[in-house]
């Protein structure tokens, strides 16, 4: 699954504000909208959130998050 493989390899990526936004909109995708809509099933759609939700949860991200705040981006808010 393309998800599966984005989860695994972003976590290995530098955080930019662009990058956690779209993370972000994964995870809530995927917290808020049946399996199905990610073409998954339950259990792959809670792993896979998980898995972003701990990327987000890093030190780095969280100032990466805490900068586009600072610089007033709407895609933050």
């Amino acid at each position: 699954m393309v998800l599966e493989a984005h989860a695994r390899h972003v976590g290995l990526l530098s955080p930019t504000m662009e990058r956690y936004f779209t993370i972000a909109m994964l995870t809530q995708h995927l917290t808020t909208e049946p399996s199905a809509a990610a073409g998954c099933t339950g259990a792959q759609q809670e792993a896979l959130r998980a898995t972003y939700l701990e990327v987000l949860d890093r030190d780095e991200w969280t100032q990466a998050a805490r900068a586009g705040i600072a610089a007033d981006d709407n895609r933050m808010r």
